[in-house]
């Protein structure tokens, strides 16, 4: 199919740096980072916020943050294991935000993956789900972020099932396509409101969406399933619903893995309990794991920024216990050929006072390094890359203002960056 053309990439893992609860934390190669954000509830409110398994989560572009379904308990709410906040983590601030409450409206529920952001309306959806109802109701809602309200805004899809269920934003045609529990597909039009069945050529074995996780590859437009170590793909334009081919082995048959799209690299990241991390290059059709990046743990919920380059591991509780945590990793960065012993770019000390080491690859092959620092704004703070050919540079800091700053380093066509702060 054309959907499944190869293209040409390389992957390799990079080391880095980031901001973690108010300092700089070095995560080290293939490790993922533990954050303890703060965490802020709507006025009037005096509960607690814990972790839900089997709910999706989304990016919102516009604000740099991952939105999620979480549990807030209080005086004004029973026990639940169900989802009824819509949460929202400000990657930058490392801060989590409690948006809305609800109870009855929308009923509280696992969202599964029935959980997408559309750029248009700047609106999250949300339907079906798992709870008292909600697997049977149909109903879409609608959460404007202009007033941080929900709103019903269609009638049930008709002979559909709401456990177990999918969806994603088809962002090219500005439509939600929804798959439901027993596999049934539905087109949701944004802008007319109005749904539409989906007929699909099946020519697949195996089960891609009951304790299956997905993603949407920007690039083809394909909806990519993983379950039990195997790679599915719907495609919206043939309707054609089949297998991804690999080669060689698959990674282990563990449900309920999250996966996402990394376009900058052009390849799946995959990441969840009892799995570990692994990537599938999608050129090669082959998977590779992520030796060293560490275990994670509850369902997963993944999700890729390219701003910062970053993915994001959101995960639900597990037994008692109960409170959520927020994992992340830095994405992968192409392969570059660097001469034996280098390493990548690292800042010491970090936080610094006055000045601080800059240590960076280099190339004996004569490309074009460069290496700035910037200023929370992006405003270029200095350019240190007269010092280039060393492999390391003095950067002072003595006329700048306490503060956070990136270092980023430019190398053939290829950048690493490394947060840092300055005390004084």
């Amino acid at each position: 199919m054309k959907a499944f053309e190869k293209i040409s990439v390389r992957v390799h893992i990079a080391a880095f740096c980031v901001l973690t609860a108010g300092c700089i934390a070095w995560a080290g190669m293939n490790a993922w980072t533990r954050v303890t954000p703060s965490i802020v509830l709507p006025s009037g409110r005096n509960g607690v916020v814990y972790g839900t398994s089997w709910n999706g989560c989304t990016y919102r572009p516009s604000s740099n943050s991952v939105l999620f379904y979480s549990r807030y308990l209080g005086e004004e709410f029973g026990n639940t294991i169900y989802g009824n906040a819509m949460t929202c983590w400000d990657v930058e601030q490392n801060r989590v935000r409690v948006l809305s409450i609800a109870d009855e409206s929308p009923r509280a529920r696992h969202t599964y993956e029935s959980f997408v952001y559309a750029d248009s309306k700047d609106a999250l959806y949300m339907m079906f789900g798992a709870s008292g109802g909600c697997g049977s109701d149909g109903v879409m809602w609608e959460f404007s972020f202009a007033d941080n309200t929900w709103r019903q805004i269609s009638t049930t899809v008709p002979d559909a099932y709401g456990c177990e269920v999918h969806m994603k934003y088809w962002k090219d045609q500005d439509k939600v396509i929804f798959m439901d529990g027993w596999q049934k597909m539905f087109q949701y039009d944004v802008q007319t409101r109005v749904w539409t069945p989906l007929a699909f050529t099946k020519n697949y074995t195996g089960d891609p969406a009951y304790t299956g996780e997905s993603c949407w590859d920007t690039k083809r437009n394909l909806w990519v399933f993983l379950n039990g170590g195997n790679l599915f793909a719907y495609h919206p334009v043939t309707k054609v619903f089949a297998n991804l081919p690999v080669t060689g082995s698959n990674p282990p048959a563990v449900s309920h893995v999250g996966i996402t799209y990394i376009g900058k690299y052009d390849v799946y990241l995959a990441a969840g309990s009892s799995f570990g991390t692994w990537v599938y290059d999608i050129a090669g059709q082959r998977w590779t794991e992520l030796a060293g990046a560490g275990s994670l743990d509850g369902h997963a919920a993944l999700q890729y920024d390219s701003t910062t380059d970053l993915c994001y591991y959101i995960r639900g509780w597990q037994g008692d216990e109960r409170r959520y945590t927020l994992q992340y990793r830095q994405a992968l960065a192409s392969e570059y050929r660097l001469p034996a012993g280098s390493a990548f770019l690292t800042v010491s000390p970090n936080p610094f006072s006055g000045a601080a080491l800059v240590r960076f690859p280099v190339s004996n092959t004569g490309e074009e390094a460069l290496l700035k620092v910037f200023d929370i704004t992006g405003k270029l703070a200095a350019d240190l890359t007269a010092g280039v050919r060393s492999g390391s540079v003095i950067f002072s800091a003595k006329d700048l203002n306490p503060g956070v700053y990136a270092v980023r380093y430019t190398l053939g066509g290829l950048s690493w960056t490394c947060r840092m702060i300055h005390s004084k």
